[in-house]
């Protein structure tokens, strides 16, 4: 399988391979692509402090939920995010932000509500104040 997964995966695969239950869990087990019987990644979502973003293998958004702006980067001509290509590429922006909007609407806290925009600037000061930011 060439194409991004999160850790969060990890846990369903297992229980799928020792033929137990999942319980609600997020994530998916990753059995069918180890396997050969999956057609296509699904894409890999993240928020991290004020960032969300989205990640299909090919192309990543990026939205500050703060300010609202996006970034697109195409990663296999530029895997270290460097450039940001949207004016380019409007419809797969389109689609991607489509997505991370849906997936963002599903999960309350990664929705970059006032409360958790709050408590990630919060953390992003705690990070500085230990010197792993800048």
């Amino acid at each position: 399988m060439d194409a991004p997964v999160e850790n969060l995966d990890i846990v369903p695969t297992v229980l799928d391979y020792l033929g137990l239950a999942s319980p609600e869990l997020d994530g998916q087990s990753l059995r069918p692509w180890i396997e050969g019987r999956a057609a296509a990644a699904q894409p890999v979502f993240s928020a991290q402090t004020l960032l969300r973003s989205v990640d299909d293998g090919r192309w990543k958004l990026i939205l500050d939920v703060e300010t609202g702006a996006v970034r697109l980067h195409d990663l296999r001509a530029d895997p270290l995010e460097r450039n940001d290509v949207s004016e380019n590429h409007p419809e797969i922006l389109l689609r991607l932000r489509a997505a991370l909007d849906q997936w963002m609407a599903e999960r309350e806290e990664a929705s970059g509500t006032p409360r958790t925009i709050e408590g990630s600037r919060a953390v992003e000061k705690r990070l500085e104040a230990l010197g792993y930011l800048q």
